[in-house]
């Protein structure tokens, strides 16, 4: 269940009394009316080093070293509450472990002590201390619709903006440290985001028409690339982080038609290659939108990474720059509209559709700086 919180609910129209609680995933009340969600947790936070050998869990409980390979020097950890939870880490590697409280744990060095080997680490635990109370009607099982008619069209669904995150970042089972890191840039930046989205609408010409589909349950989440199940269903827009090589979802994506930018490897080496035969080499980022116009929930992908990790966080700098906050400062580049647009129609698939946008790329260099934008 992770991070929940137990209420006693009364219905004044049954008198039925029921414990519930609600959760981030969604509890349901056992007649089945309502779900109950968790969102905007808020969490107070404590740093521990800690040195653990083989077979040992952490001072909190979250997680235990399974196995310590001194030859590979790696360590394996395994989640305490949450059995399915496994990784496999080498030295400056972090994993997020789920839990109550959740442990953000980096690997610092292996060594050998009085007992036999042990794990250093940098533990960081998250203790959540408040958060809002989600209530939705209980929708059930989806009841069959029926065959659009010869004349119609297939439409996006309806977004319910609490249901799924507005945004889901998606980083490499297998990546290394830096994307991993890369990842959380680009969901603290994302989130920045959707926090800020109504305070600028004002500011950009076309901010009218979407003032009123932001709401206050706008929220992100994260996943790896081996978690996701049917990406056309889990968000609005997927974020994913990192190069075909190291993320599954992302080398999907690449391998798509029509792309203006697409990651090519020759001889060995990576390259950035534009539909019109231009390349790039070196410290160079990607952050290219997709939209999608599948049934789905899904209305855009958006690929952020790079050549190397420099490139790669060039690519996050530029997000963490946040489009919004430069708008509504006067420093707005039109050559990044069409991204900025993108997030905010997200909200509302009817009016993606009728805007009709098309795959765009941002090429960006190390210091975060558009280099050039294909389309």
């Amino acid at each position: 269940m992770g991070i929940y919180v137990p209420m006693t609910v009364i219905y004044s129209a049954t008198g039925n009394q029921h414990g519930t609680p609600a959760s981030e995933k969604g509890e349901t009340d056992p007649d089945q009316l309502y779900v109950y969600y968790l969102k905007n947790i808020q969490f107070t936070t404590s740093d521990e080093p800690q040195t653990i050998p083989q077979g040992h869990s952490d001072e909190e409980s979250v997680f235990k070293v399974s196995s310590i390979d001194m030859l590979s020097g790696t360590v394996t950890i395994q989640g305490l509450q949450d059995d399915s939870f496994t990784r496999t880490l080498k030295a400056g590697d972090t994993a997020e472990v789920p839990g109550v409280p959740r442990a953000l744990v980096k690997l610092d060095s292996i060594e050998v002590g009085l007992a036999g080997l042990v794990a250093k680490f940098e533990v960081t635990y998250f203790y959540p201390t408040s958060a809002d109370i989600v209530v939705e009607e209980y929708q059930g099982q989806e009841q069959p619709q029926p065959a659009p008619a010869q004349n119609q069209t297939e439409q996006p669904e309806r977004p319910n903006l609490t249901a799924v995150p507005a945004a889901l970042i998606v980083v490499g089972s297998d990546a290394a440290g830096a994307d991993v890191a890369a990842g959380a840039k680009v969901a603290i930046a994302v989130q920045k985001m959707l926090d800020n989205s109504r305070a600028v609408l004002d500011v950009l010409p076309w901010g009218g028409a979407l003032k009123d589909l932001t709401t206050a349950f706008i929220w992100a989440d994260a996943k790896l690339d081996t978690e996701l199940q049917d990406p056309d269903r889990e968000a609005f827009v997927i974020y994913t982080v990192g190069g075909p090589a190291v993320n599954d979802y992302t080398a999907q994506l690449n391998a798509q038609e029509g792309l203006p930018v697409r990651f090519v490897k020759e001889n060995g080496h990576w390259l950035l290659v534009a539909k019109d035969g231009r390349t790039w080499t070196g410290h160079y980022g990607l952050i290219e939108l997709i939209p999608s116009n599948g049934p789905g929930l899904k209305r855009f992908d958006v690929i952020v990474a790079g050549l190397d990790r420099y490139g790669t966080y060039g690519a996050c700098k530029l997000l963490q720059a946040n489009f919004l906050d430069m708008a509504r400062m006067g420093k707005w580049d039109p050559r990044l509209s069409d991204v900025l647009f993108s997030q905010l129609l997200a909200f509302d698939p009817t009016l993606a559709a009728e805007q009709g946008l098309q795959p765009v790329a941002l090429i960006v260099d190390q210091d975060g700086q558009v280099v050039e934008v294909v389309s």
